[in-house]
């Protein structure tokens, strides 16, 4: 059976319809898809940026927290630079008033006389030669040489062997090293026992001792002399 041209115009008019019922579906379809795609991609962005800010935050704070730590150890060891200048400058002062004190025993001639004695043959003991050439200030050339056999006589009692000693009467110590003797071989091996040079020997043997017995045990040291 044929069909007449409105019968076939209302198909087409039908099959146009039902086209564009599913275009439009499919167009909202396609619409729902893209939204939600689009939601989760402002939704990712969102939080890959809160991400970003977050860290830069804390990095900042770190920073922040690195700089105050920084600033505290600068100050703090400013601080432990005083104290150890204040320590240093009070204990040069003791010490200078011992070596003022060591050296006024060359006033009291028994007891200046005994320790030049003890000297020259400590000396003589270190060396261990049978010719020394021993140099003093020239205001103890007199004393020295009134206690040089007792001294000789020691260092051979101590070592059994004999020995010469030639006291220099044309160059002298320095009044400023407060007395004592220095003794050499032919000019060249020396034994330096002046008041000033054995007293910087005890104060650098002694300084941990002095130093902990005035101000106590440092917290930054990790062991003690």
């Amino acid at each position: 059976m044929s069909l007449n041209q409105e019968q076939i115009e209302q198909q087409i008019a039908h099959m146009i319809k039902f086209i564009e019922s599913e275009a439009d579906e499919k167009v909202t379809e396609i619409k729902v898809k893209a939204k939600e795609e689009f939601d989760r991609e402002v939704a990712r962005m969102v939080k890959d940026e809160e991400r970003k800010i977050v860290a830069m935050y804390e990095r900042r704070e770190k920073g922040m927290e690195t700089q105050k730590r920084i600033a505290y150890s600068n100050k703090l060891n400013a601080a432990r630079v005083k104290v150890l200048q204040a320590q240093d400058e009070y204990l040069q002062h003791i010490v200078s008033d011992a070596k003022e004190e060591v050296k006024k025993l060359a006033g009291n001639k028994k007891k200046y006389s005994k320790l030049l004695r003890d000297l020259i043959t400590q000396g003589l003991c270190s060396l261990l030669e049978t010719q020394v050439d021993l140099m003093c200030r020239k205001k103890d050339v007199a004393l020295v040489k009134e206690v040089l056999s007792d001294a000789v006589a020691d260092f051979k009692s101590k070592t059994k062997l004999d020995c010469t000693v030639n006291v220099n009467e044309k160059n002298f110590l320095n009044d400023d090293c407060g007395g004592g003797v220095e003794l050499s071989v032919r000019g060249n091996t020396k034994v330096t026992n002046t008041l000033d040079k054995r007293m910087d020997m005890a104060v650098s043997r002694l300084m941990p001792a002095i130093r902990y017995k005035l101000f106590g045990a440092s917290t930054s040291r990790a062991h003690f002399d």
